[in-house]
């Protein structure tokens, strides 16, 4: 029973709430006036196909040219463009990864990250770069297709001291390709004005929480209720999602007769909400067991759960979360049937995110 109802819990998380995330921003519309408002923040896939802006009570939405471009305060910005990716031709918001005397984009489509530069009549051509496997004389090779560098070559023509360093990579990777086309204005820009967009980026952040945790019901101690303490790591990739987690950590439990060590193995998914944050996550969880020191054995459960984030400040969250162990393997599977709730102080560390 406890399961069903957690179960429908996440259902609902999920499938009901709102995931709008509206943050200060502005809009250039195609007569060229700027408007000020609130921008909805989805992530480069959602955005390079439409974006969400508010002014006062008004909400619009708008598509690729029906404005020029749009930016988020002290983030992102984006452009109407018409791009070549793979054999199709698109209409996108292309995200500006440097801006400048050379240009260069990102777009985040089904297929993935695609790296964008300037081509004839103001159309982005995709760096493309493919790995594949061919068959010769019945012996497989791999083998590399890297038109992106002939394209680089061909973009900086009248920088050829570019030319090794272009030569030198392997595949097209957002650093590189920032560093190359900054690097670009610094030699041919000179004494002139020459603006370059570039938003800094972290490979991957990080969070810590110390937690405390009530076990409601464990059917392998015959206790109802009795707690555990420990702490949570939080990692996340910021330019694959600003929303989703891997959670670790370590729980330490006691009673009168056994120690149990919890280790979760979870992926959160947290909507960006501005103060009260609903969250849910899926995994597993290792469980080891002791009595007097002594390893008596343990199991791997599968878990769901769900709770919220309180923001206190923007780095430090109250956190309350409820999960129930589903199923388990393992020679003291009689674990599975926990049913616990967690209490944490939650601290960000780096820049913002969700």
């Amino acid at each position: 029973m406890k399961n069903a109802i957690l179960l429908f819990l996440v259902f609902i998380s999920f499938k009901l709430l709102s995931q709008s995330d509206f943050r200060k921003g502005s809009i250039i519309s195609l007569n060229g006036d700027t408007l000020s408002g609130e921008l909805d923040y989805q992530g480069n896939a959602e955005n390079g196909r439409l974006i969400r802006f508010k002014s006062g009570d008004a909400e619009s939405v708008y598509t690729p040219f029906q404005i020029k471009s749009y930016s988020f305060e002290k983030g992102k910005s984006y452009a109407s463009k018409i791009a070549i990716i793979g054999n199709d031709t698109l209409e996108i918001f292309a995200e500006y990864l440097v801006k400048g005397k050379k240009d260069l984009y990102l777009c985040k489509t089904e297929s993935g990250l695609h790296y964008l530069i300037n081509g004839a009549d103001s159309v982005l051509l995709e760096l493309a770069y493919k790995q594949e496997i061919v068959n010769e004389n019945g012996v497989n090779y791999h083998k590399e297709n890297k038109r992106f560098v002939g394209a680089l070559k061909f973009y900086f023509n009248d920088c050829p001291e570019l030319f090794p360093e272009i030569e030198k990579l392997k595949s097209p990777q957002r650093k590189s390709l920032i560093s190359i086309t900054k690097e670009y204005h610094d030699i041919t820009c000179g004494e002139e004005s020459c603006v370059v967009f570039n938003r800094k980026e972290y490979p991957f952040q990080i969070a810590v929480e110390p937690v405390v945790r009530f076990y409601l019901k464990n059917d392998f101690f015959g206790e109802p209720i009795f707690n555990a303490y420990g702490a949570n790591l939080y990692v996340w990739l910021p330019n694959s999602s600003e929303r989703l987690f891997f959670k670790t950590g370590t729980n330490f439990s006691k009673t009168s007769t056994n120690d149990l060590v919890q280790i979760p193995l979870q992926l959160e998914y947290v909507f960006p909400y501005k103060h009260i944050k609903p969250k849910f996550n899926i995994g597993v969880n290792m469980l080891f067991l002791y009595n007097a020191q002594s390893f008596e054995g343990g199991s791997v459960t599968a878990l769901a759960g769900t709770g919220f984030y309180l923001k206190m400040t923007n780095w430090m969250y109250l956190d309350f979360n409820i999960e129930s162990d589903l199923f388990a393997l393992g020679n003291k599977a009689q674990l599975f049937n926990t049913f616990s709730t967690t209490f944490g102080l939650y601290f960000k560390i780096g820049k913002k995110y969700h």
